[in-house]
């Protein structure tokens, strides 16, 4: 369990990463590009999740009924559902299920995928969201390859890069 002192001290130092400029990448890359795109359309964010977020899997027990869940949930609130496995057939995951049930009642949405178990997952996720959640309503993509940020670690996260990158490229 984390002290409030280090999660401040953490909160500072991702706040202060978060504001320079440059990229994670060595060498400049287009990861907007793809076949599917034309001019007007962007993808909203990329983003490596390190660590501290909000996520949408969070059910008290007395969400449990999805009617309690959406009629206390604003819809203000950006959604970032997750699901890290690849069970997205024709009876997909329940997780999976919930993007799909976020955008039928209109919540913006940041899908996350990961690494972690699978390094299929985010092509997959990619895949899946591009296909049940409305474009207006999808702001981009997050990985979260749950790895520390240190050296022994780097080459998964380097990884988790080049998913999103190939995902986005080829979804």
């Amino acid at each position: 369990m984390t002290n409030r002192r280090d999660f401040i001290k953490k909160a500072i130092a991702a706040g202060i990463m978060s504001s320079l400029s440059g990229s994670l990448l060595a060498q400049p890359m287009n990861v907007f590009s793809s076949p599917e795109q034309t001019s007007d359309e962007t993808i909203k964010a990329i983003l490596l999740h390190l660590s501290y977020n909000m996520w949408e899997d969070y059910i008290p027990k007395e969400y449990k009924d999805p009617d309690v869940f959406f009629r206390k949930m604003p819809k203000s609130v950006l959604q970032s559902n997750w699901y890290y496995g690849t069970d997205f057939g024709s009876d997909p995951h329940e997780y999976v299920k919930y993007y799909e049930a976020l955008d039928k009642r209109g919540y913006d949405q940041i899908p996350t995928g990961s690494n972690h178990s699978d390094p299929d997952n985010m092509g997959m996720t990619v895949e899946y969201c591009r296909n049940v959640i409305d474009p207006a309503r999808l702001y981009g993509f997050m990985t979260a390859p749950w790895r520390p940020t240190l050296a022994p670690c780097f080459e998964r996260h380097k990884q988790a890069i080049d998913q999103m990158v190939s995902a986005l490229n080829n979804h």
